[in-house]
């Protein structure tokens, strides 16, 4: 089988990188994310403290999705290296999407208590523990469970042939994430967002995008995924990382978030009352914002040295949220459209496999939930982190 699957490495053209990395996902990467995800649902069910052990456990069964579909960033690897990257990717997702739970916890100073526990994604890069202070330190009443996934991901990363290239890449979007998560789940919880709009007023890009589009943009780790799938390409180099770095920042992590925030913005206004992007830009998100994100993400991605591949990826965000239920409502489509069509041809084998994907669980009545096309639609993009959504 594995002789028959393309190697996305000399495939520089979108279209034919994204048929390559449908039948390399689904023959290659689900299996293993499946087992990895298992393994780590076993471990977290042996957390002492009941408490944890229900956050930990409630978010792997409402998120597996996510690290599953992060595991499509494996695509990247060459056949040799794509195992450990992997279980990386899984274990970055689990920690990344733990970390935003136990970050939802009350507390009396969220930014601060949410940056200490984002340290985590640091460390998990590689980096040593900030400030005198000890991983071990965070939630000891888990019984080692976030150090464990920490150290999982720090390992498997020191294994692949970049990460040195990488690393100050990556460390620089997961610190990103981490100031963007706490700031965002202390803007909800004081209402008032002066803070965190000047946050997004001093990051790299915000001239050419509106502040609560980079606040939003923040919150998604597509990024680091990116470059945690090119730690396994033996010929990147830190130009490569960079490249990839100033790809998806912040054009495609934006896109992500704003598709997310169309698609859920009625049913957070019915569940909570409230819409973080609706609160921001004074209504809905005009669909001329999506079209412009998709238009920048799909130049900057296809100018990379692997650009079919990364294009592809991107293509999948437009995919997968133009076929989701909340998209059969007419302006729902009409915001998702144009960057559906800015993001084409890339998109179009990517809707072919998802719509068939859900025509054979309608006929089989399957509940399974993976698909290449959740890769940036809910694995990375933000709906998962970005604390607005009415059913968390």
């Amino acid at each position: 089988m594995r002789a028959l699957v393309p190697r996305l490495g000399s495939l520089r053209s979108p279209l034919p990188a994204a048929l390559a990395m449908v039948v390399r996902y689904e023959a290659v990467v689900v299996p293993v994310a499946a087992e990895e995800i298992a393994r780590w649902t076993r471990r977290a069910a042996a957390i002492p403290d009941c408490e944890l052990r229900a956050l930990a456990l409630a978010t792997i069964a409402g998120e597996a999705a996510n690290a599953e579909a992060a595991a499509a960033f494996a695509t990247l690897a060459p056949r040799v290296h794509q195992r450990t990257t992997i279980e990386l990717l899984v274990a970055w997702q689990l920690l990344y999407d733990y970390l935003d739970t136990l970050g939802e916890r009350p507390s009396t100073d969220p930014r601060r208590d949410g940056l200490r526990l984002h340290r985590a994604l640091a460390v998990a890069l590689g980096a040593p523990d900030r400030g005198g202070e000890r991983l071990a330190d965070l939630p000891a009443r888990d019984g080692g469970y976030l150090r464990e996934l920490a150290t999982a991901c720090r390992e498997r990363l020191a294994a692949l042939p970049s990460a040195a290239a990488v690393a100050p890449a990556a460390l620089a979007a997961a610190d990103r994430c981490a100031h963007a998560q706490s700031h965002v789940h202390a803007a909800l919880r004081s209402g008032g967002y002066g803070p965190a709009r000047a946050w997004a007023l001093q990051q790299p890009g915000a001239d050419d995008y509106e502040w609560w589009e980079i606040l939003a943009g923040g919150v998604s780790d597509l990024a680091v995924l990116a470059l945690l799938g090119t730690a396994a390409d033996p010929a990147a180099t830190t130009a490569d990382a960079a490249a990839v770095a100033d790809a998806y920042w912040p054009d495609v992590c934006v896109l992500s978030t704003l598709l997310d925030g169309v698609v859920d913005a009625a049913s957070d206004i019915e569940v909570t009352g409230r819409s973080y992007l609706v609160d921001c830009c004074g209504g809905a998100v005009p669909a001329r914002r999506v079209e412009r994100a998709a238009r920048r993400s799909v130049a900057t991605t296809t100018a990379l040295r692997r650009g079919g591949a990364h294009a592809a990826i991107t293509a999948g965000i437009a995919a997968f949220y133009s076929t989701v239920p909340a998209a059969r409502d007419v302006r729902v489509a009409a915001a998702i459209a144009p960057a559906l069509d800015a993001l084409r041809p890339a998109a179009t084998p990517l809707l072919a496999a998802l719509r068939a994907r859900q025509a054979l669980r309608r006929v089989a009545g399957c509940v399974r939930r993976n698909s290449f096309v959740q890769l940036t639609g809910r694995a990375a993009c933000g709906s998962r982190q970005l604390p607005v959504k009415g059913r968390r």
